[in-house]
């Protein structure tokens, strides 16, 4: 059986994009993800993130990069990033991390040039809304 491989980097991309997302947010809820995930051109079919797919992504982030997700609870069940420090130490991890992250920007910026996403919109994406 030949694995998807379009299917496991579009994966990677997307869990670069999950880390992005709550890393400029500090603290951001799942809704808040979800309506920024909804507006996202690596989402083309403008499906809403299951939870349970969050939560598998989130696994997957902790296992791949060594980056923890975490829910406070006391703060509205906000989302948080608890060890990006050891993100940034400069190891294969940071590499990776940056690798993918650059090629997931090239993805949105060529969508740019399609017109199909205005760039004042782009805020949208990885910011806070």
């Amino acid at each position: 059986m030949v694995k998807d491989n379009n299917k496991n980097s579009g994966l990677l991309g997307r869990y670069v994009w999950l880390v992005e997302v709550i890393g400029r947010n500090s603290k951001i809820t799942f809704d808040e993800i979800n309506k920024i995930w909804l507006e996202s051109p690596l989402n083309p079919m403008k499906a809403p993130l299951p939870k349970k797919t969050f939560q598998n992504h989130c696994a997957k982030i902790k296992e791949i990069f060594g980056v923890d997700i975490l829910c406070d609870r006391k703060a509205n069940y906000s989302y948080y990033l608890d060890n990006i420090k050891d993100l940034k130490r400069g190891d294969f991890r940071r590499w990776l991390f940056s690798s993918i992250s650059v090629n997931t920007r090239f993805y949105v910026t060529a969508w740019f040039s399609t017109g199909l996403l205005k760039p004042e919109s782009a805020w949208s994406l990885c910011w806070k809304v």
